[in-house]
């Protein structure tokens, strides 16, 4: 998701809505403003790099603003795995529980 515009996923969000039975997964991540400290300091610098090999992130969400999305395409059944989440189901130690910014894995189903 974040290689593509607004409209790129929405479009591309609709098409998959318009499969019968349709699933999609997908990652996304959330804005860098709302990273803090030394962790902020370290997507801007990702962000700055994947710029300069000609790939920038153009999107980025919080998990109420992916959310609104898919529900405004027709999915309802939203597992959202924010890093915790995404530790917890393959087995990976995790240091300590993460209510911050994250990296996000999606399985949205229509219902």
């Amino acid at each position: 998701m974040p290689y593509l515009t607004l409209e790129s996923i929405e479009q591309t969000l609709r098409f998959v809505a318009s499969v019968p039975d349709a699933e999609i997964v997908f990652d996304y991540g959330e804005p860098i403003e709302n990273y803090g400290g030394n962790h902020r300091t370290i997507m801007e610098e990702r962000s700055n790099f994947v710029s300069s090999v000609g790939e920038p992130w153009l999107s980025r969400f919080t998990p109420k603003e992916m959310h609104r999305i898919l529900n405004s395409v027709g999915f309802e059944n939203i597992t959202d795995y924010d890093r915790s989440g995404i530790c917890s189901y393959f087995g990976w130690p995790q240091k300590k529980p993460n209510s911050q910014p994250s990296p996000h894995v999606i399985d949205a189903l229509l219902t």
